[in-house]
């Protein structure tokens, strides 16, 4: 399916990587993966102190969360362009992956989890919208978790190492 874009070039369908590239690198994966099996598996399991598999959790969480964000905004931008070109319409939506969109991801994300980790409110309140929306969750202040934070930039640099191999 081609379309023809506001500056007049065509682009199509097929062409263009899928919106969620960047959770496809191997570091990603990884993340994704560390994250599922020590939240699912390890925490409470006692295989592992406590301790270590919050740690887990937060270092895992600052790689895969802000790639997460960037794939479900594009995911979705994707599919209002799809809606939209079957009514003949072009919104101009751009829902490839950008420096930017990884840099508001990035601090969304840290904005957030710093939240968590130093206001029992803001936990609390993480907590309730998780689930309701059908995500149990506990959230712990500690603020010696803050340091997980160091590790947003590996998630930005991910991100861009996928921006890199986008069509233009």
């Amino acid at each position: 399916m081609a379309r023809k874009t506001r500056d007049g070039t065509v682009a199509t369908w097929g062409a263009i990587p899928l919106p969620v590239s960047e959770l496809l690198h191997p570091a990603a994966v990884v993340a994704m993966i560390t994250l599922g099996v020590n939240d699912h598996l390890l925490k409470g399991s006692g295989l592992l102190p406590g301790w270590l598999t919050g740690k887990l959790s937060d270092l895992s969480g600052m790689i895969f969360f802000p790639l997460l964000l960037t794939a479900l905004t594009d995911t979705a931008l994707f599919a209002a362009s799809l809606v939209l070109a079957a009514f003949g319409r072009d919104a101009g939506l751009d829902f490839r992956l950008r420096k930017w969109k990884l840099a508001v991801a990035c601090a969304l994300t840290g904005a957030v989890f710093a939240a968590i980790k130093v206001s029992h409110a803001a936990a609390g309140a993480c907590v309730d919208a998780l689930g309701a929306l059908g995500f149990p969750s506990h959230a712990w202040c500690d603020p010696t978790d803050l340091t997980a934070l160091a590790l947003l930039p590996v998630s930005f640099l991910i991100g861009a190492s996928r921006i890199e191999r986008q069509i233009p």
